[in-house]
């Protein structure tokens, strides 16, 4: 179903969001509440997410009204062709069926994130973090050019290095400037909040052992 910003009503979702921070977007998933003043706002810091010239919500589900799980407030990503399904209700539920009940026992909003994660990645029935993980792995590649061409040129470590900087400092409240085991330019460096930091090293775990795993290859 598509739905522009201004329909939506006010409540918690779950959003693909295109933050346009040093004019260089960087599109991730979160959380966000839509307030009755038409505000989007951070589940996480209460902060507002509108910051930057370009900043724009691409996607947004509801997380507590489970009939408007999956409602698409935006033109589709360059990828939606790879999160689109013949018939999504009827893989759903052949997922969520009486045998398996992957969703058993699971609150309202937990249950709608397990959901969004299993039709995030072709619907298969994994983690909402896995799922992250593997998107922005693929937004490494499309969108910043870090293909495997690319990773295969770093082969000192440096792959790795970022990772590591990502998730020690995932954390801080606030870490603008690239820490000195950062083993790139300034401008490489976008730390946001700690969940999205977490799900840049994931992804990058990814990329080294792939790098590795094809530096090795017999």
């Amino acid at each position: 179903m598509l739905n522009k910003l201004e329909t939506l009503k006010p409540g918690q979702y779950a959003i693909l969001f295109r933050s346009n921070w040093n004019a260089d977007p960087d599109v991730f998933h979160t959380l966000a509440e839509l307030d009755t003043d038409g505000r989007w706002l951070s589940t996480e810091t209460g902060k507002e997410l509108f910051e930057y010239d370009g900043d724009k919500i691409m996607k947004a589900w509801r997380l507590d009204d489970s009939s408007d799980l999956l409602l698409k407030v935006a033109e589709p990503t360059t990828d939606v062709s790879e999160l689109k399904h013949p018939d999504e209700r009827a893989a759903f539920n052949a997922w969520n069926n009486d045998v398996d009940c992957p969703l058993a026992g699971l609150d309202a909003k937990a249950a709608a994130w397990k959901a969004w994660g299993f039709r995030a990645i072709g619907h298969s029935p994994v983690s909402l973090a896995i799922a992250d993980i593997l998107t922005e792995r693929r937004r490494q590649i499309s969108g910043e050019g870090w293909t495997p061409v690319h990773d295969d040129e770093h082969v000192d470590g440096q792959i790795a290095e970022a990772a590591a900087a990502y998730a020690y400092y995932a954390h801080e409240p606030s870490y603008d400037i690239a820490p000195s085991m950062w083993p790139w330019g300034a401008t490489a460096w976008k730390h946001t909040e700690p969940r999205r930091n977490l799900v840049k090293a994931g992804a990058l775990i990814i990329a080294e052992l792939e790098r590795i795993d094809r530096a090795t290859a017999v």
